[in-house]
């Protein structure tokens, strides 16, 4: 075995390791989520933020659901951030706001990033609690007040459950299977007392902790995951996750591979503004795994010396990750085709890698604003 071959090999074999830890990591925090929490029967002022940007599409059902809330509509208001829409988004949102005393409507001159969408509106929320969804998303009935309950006198940051509905292609079902493995990573860390990732589509947290923790950073640069980590660095134990059925929000998947490609591009840009040097070190770890999977994948052409290293590094991968999708699958009560997902594994590495690559460009895309970081 010559050099290069035996480095490939042992960083292989050593960030498997790492991998492997991490994901048992991550399974052991879901399990912990099937404890009751505490509940807190205190009902807050709330302030749902919606900050869109042309979705004239989706806008109207998303309001809709949002009005249909068995929370008290005195409790909480509906607060629309039209980030520079050039379609009928804030048309559609004025008519419901004519409508019901407890929607509201911040216009935006010019669509940018999400987050100062979003501080626009906090600076003008009425709510104590302050709850983030996304224009293109389905709340359940209850989805105010199951989140709501998880705030009592400790808690300052709740995080929710997205599910992308089943869709009727190939891409969206792949995409489906992949997002859930995401959101079980992204609870299984909160629930293991390590937050990282959230979903920006379903978040609660405080207004006096998010102003506490300095909102998004100067110039609105970082977002919800670097809020979340800001807040449980300042109070440790703050940070939960809702794993009520109410809490589930819906949303709909890409349709096409160009579209689940510019949102995951979008999303791994994130990772380049979080504050904590230790925190970054974690998805780099991570990237790191994946790369040196593929790049052993690809020297397995010429040298079949490293072949025993990628099998044993596909077993531990596939198994350790179907276990957590498995778990998540049940926690979210989420059905699954199990025949798509060993097809999701076989592009799931190469995906990480350049979706990652090109998201740490400093290219992405907020509804077809695009900006460079």
């Amino acid at each position: 075995m010559t050099s290069p071959v035996f480095i490939l090999a042992l960083l292989l074999s050593l960030f498997t390791l790492g991998y492997a830890f991490f994901l048992l990591h991550v399974y052991v925090g879901l399990t912990r989520l099937r404890s009751p929490l505490a509940r807190s029967e205190h009902r807050p002022f709330v302030t749902v933020l919606l900050a869109a940007r042309n979705e004239e599409g989706t806008i109207g059902r998303c309001l809709g659901s949002l009005r249909a809330q068995t929370y008290p509509p005195e409790l909480y208001e509906i607060l629309v951030i039209d980030d520079g829409s050039t379609d009928r988004t804030g048309e559609i949102a004025t008519e419901v706001a004519q409508q019901a005393s407890n929607v509201r409507l911040l216009r935006l001159r010019s669509g940018g990033h999400k987050p100062t969408a979003l501080a626009a509106g906090i600076a003008q929320a009425r709510g104590e609690v302050l709850l983030a969804t996304d224009a293109d998303c389905i709340v359940p009935q209850g989805w105010i007040g199951s989140m709501v309950k998880h705030f009592n006198e400790t808690t300052d940051f709740v995080a929710g459950p997205v599910v992308e509905r089943p869709g009727e292609g190939l891409i969206s079902e792949l995409s489906r299977i992949e997002f859930l493995g995401l959101m079980g990573v992204a609870a299984g860390l909160i629930g293991s007392g390590t937050p990282i990732f959230c979903n920006g589509a379903n978040i609660a947290y405080r207004k006096e902790a998010f102003t506490e923790a300095g909102g998004f950073g100067a110039g609105h640069a970082s977002d919800d995951e670097a809020l979340l980590q800001r807040i449980h660095h300042r109070n440790p134990g703050s940070v939960v996750f809702s794993v009520d059925p109410e809490s589930v929000v819906i949303t709909d998947p890409p349709e096409t591979f160009r579209e689940f490609w510019l949102q995951r591009v979008r999303w791994s840009s994130k990772r380049r503004v979080y504050d904590r040097k230790s925190v970054l070190a974690i998805p780099v770890a991570l990237y790191c795994f994946f790369l040196l999977y593929l790049l052993t994948a690809v020297a397995c052409i010429g040298t079949s010396e490293l072949l025993p290293f990628l099998l044993a590094a596909t077993i531990v991968k596939v198994v350790l990750e179907i276990t957590v999708l498995h778990g998540t699958a049940r926690l979210l009560r989420q059905p699954i085709l199990w025949s798509r997902v060993f097809l999701a594994e076989l592009g799931h590495v190469p995906y990480i890698v350049f979706a990652a690559l090109q998201g740490q460009a400093g290219m992405f895309r907020w509804k077809e604003a695009p900006i460079r970081s």
